[in-house]
């Protein structure tokens, strides 16, 4: 079940940050602190919105993203996944979850993803082509319409 969630799951969010993206950042040596992670998803509850996906009453993935450009432009902030429950199909249900929430509003969805990351592959498969390459980060993006 895909719900939208509150601030009372900043502490979760911040954990799953640490399960699937923690790895990548210590083996490139950089990434962010959890002061900084925590501010981050702040910001985007602030700015945006966060989905949840929840079995048995228990978040094991969540979506953050904000819309820009009066609504036709939707930037996923992030998209965790807990490592026991990925590659069934949970990521791309979430995306799909925005892009229909929003297609009405929205003609682009984008990202940015570590190089390293083995979700870029994830991304194209959805669709997602590589636009910019930025430092260690590609930016990647979706037309809708």
């Amino acid at each position: 079940m895909i719900k939208k969630l509150s601030r009372k799951y900043l502490g979760e969010i911040v954990v799953l940050h640490q399960e699937a993206i923690y790895p990548i950042w210590d083996k490139l040596n950089c990434g962010l602190s959890n002061k900084e992670v925590k501010d981050f998803v702040l910001d985007v509850f602030l700015n945006g919105d966060v989905y949840g996906f929840f079995i048995n009453n228990n978040l094991v993935a969540t979506i953050g993203f904000e819309l820009f450009n009066h609504g036709n432009k939707c930037e996923i902030s992030f998209i965790l996944v807990k490592k026991e429950f990925q590659r069934k199909g949970i990521g791309k249900q979430l995306i799909d979850y925005v892009k229909e929430k929003f297609h009405k509003k929205s003609n682009i969805i984008f990202l940015e993803v570590l190089k390293e990351n083995p979700a870029v592959n994830f991304y194209k498969k959805l669709g997602f082509n590589i636009i910019q390459e930025k430092n260690n980060k590609y930016l990647m993006e979706k037309r809708l319409k």
